[in-house]
Formats: C-alpha cells, sequence, structure tokens
C-alpha cells in the first residue's frame, strides 16, 4: 500500500500542484499584460497631441503591429490555459480515481485489522488457557514429585528398620550360639556326679567358626562332627583260615 502510494499518488498530487502554479503565474502574466494594454490605450491621446501628429501613420502602423502582438499574446496565453484547464480536469478526475481506490484501500484495511484484532483475540484467549494448563500441570508435577520423594523416604525409614531388626534377631542369635557352649560346660559342673567317661568315639567335636557373610558383627559358626567308632582299614588282608 505504501508503494502504491509513492509510486501513483504522490506524482499525481505534485503534478496537479505544478499545474495550480503554473494556472496562476499564468494568471499574473495575463493581469499584467491586460494592465499594459490599459496604459497603452491611456497613453495614446497624449502621444498624438503635438509634434508627433506628424506621423499619425507610423503611429498608427505601430499601433497595429502592438495590436497584431497582443492577439497573438492572448491567443498563445488562451491555449495555454484551456490545455492547463484540460489538463487540470484531467489529473482531477485521477485523482478522484486515486481517492475512490484509496477509501477502498481504507475499508480493506480496516477490514483486515478487524479481523487482525479478533485472532489476536482469540489467540490471546488460547495461550491464556495453555498458561492457565501449563500451571495446573506443573503444581500436579510438583505434587507428584513431592509424594515420591516421600514414598523414598518411607520405605528408605523402612528398609533401615527392617535391616536394625534383622541386625538384632542376628546378634541375639550370636548371642545364644555363643552361650550354649558356656551353658553345657555349667550343667557339666553341677553334674560332676553323675559324670562317666564316655569313649572318644562318643564326644563330639564342636568347631567354632567366624562366618564371612557378616564379619562386622562376629558371628561365628558351630559345627559339630561325630567320631566314628570304627576306622576301616583296607590295606590290611585277613586270612580267614
Amino acid at each position: 500500500m505504501i508503494d502504491y502510494f509513492v509510486c501513483y499518488v504522490f506524482p499525481a498530487l505534485s503534478h496537479i500542484f505544478c499545474v495550480a502554479v503554473v494556472l496562476t503565474k499564468v494568471e499574473e502574466v495575463l493581469e499584467n499584460w491586460q494592465d499594459k494594454l490599459q496604459h497603452n490605450a491611456a497613453s495614446r491621446p497624449s502621444e498624438t497631441v503635438g509634434p508627433v501628429c506628424r506621423n499619425v501613420p507610423q503611429q498608427q502602423q505601430c499601433i497595429e503591429l502592438e495590436r497584431e502582438q497582443t492577439k497573438k499574446a492572448e491567443i498563445k496565453l488562451k491555449d495555454m490555459v484551456s490545455w492547463l484547464t484540460e489538463r487540470e480536469a484531467h489529473h482531477k478526475m485521477y485523482l478522484g480515481c486515486l481517492e475512490k481506490e484509496n477509501e477502498d484501500l481504507r475499508y480493506t484495511l480496516t477490514d483486515m485489522q478487524r479481523k487482525r484484532d479478533q485472532d489476536e483475540l482469540a489467540n490471546n484467549i488460547k495461550v491464556s488457557k495453555l498458561q492457565n494448563e501449563i500451571a495446573d500441570l506443573r503444581m500436579q508435577v510438583a505434587q507428584l514429585s513431592n509424594e515420591y520423594k516421600q514414598q523414598i523416604i518411607s520405605r528408605d525409614q523402612q528398609h533401615k528398620d527392617e535391616i536394625s531388626k534383622y541386625k538384632c534377631l542376628l546378634e541375639d542369635e550370636t548371642a545364644r550360639a555363643l552361650q550354649l557352649p558356656q551353658t553345657k560346660h555349667n550343667i557339666l559342673g553341677k553334674n560332676k556326679k553323675k559324670t562317666t567317661e564316655k569313649h572318644p568315639a562318643l564326644i563330639d567335636e564342636e568347631e567354632v567358626q567366624k562366618t564371612k557373610k557378616f564379619p562386622e558383627l562376629e558371628i561365628r559358626k558351630i559345627t559339630i562332627k561325630r567320631r566314628k567308632l570304627f576306622q576301616l582299614d583296607n590295606e590290611t588282608t585277613i586270612d580267614i583260615n
């Protein structure tokens, strides 16, 4: 639209302005010529009085020449005025067409601005809705994150409680296992009268070993081995005969 004004409207307006200036100049020239003619007509009787009256034919010839030149100048000026008037009418008609096109363009521009405002309003409503949805989603994400953190904390606490519980159980079992030989020894000490010497094959061997799974708990593993009553001798041969 700006290019349209620059290419068509502004040149036409400048041309019309130039035509108007030329018309004013022509009108000024015509007025000057009319003033000169009136001045010459007023000065002719005074010039014919006295000694100049002797050259009447020469004066008449000069007057006729001036009249012819004046008529030619008037004809030229009239032609110029008519041409300028035609150009002015043409440019006025062209300017009217341009004004009509300008009015149509203004109407189109107003309609486009109205549609743009409607689209901008609709887009603003959509953007506000999306922003509200994003805010809700952020709140939900924050809430879920807090819940997840609380679950992790509760699970960690539960695992710690279970570990401490099983640790206590293991310590109790270890203490019981360590106290078992001492209780046996005490029972044997109290019942010295009933004790009898047993065959080495009937005595149990106890082996206390440290477990490798929980070395920091100092849990010992107690294994009981039974002695064999008889030992097999596969090397010696016996002749029954």
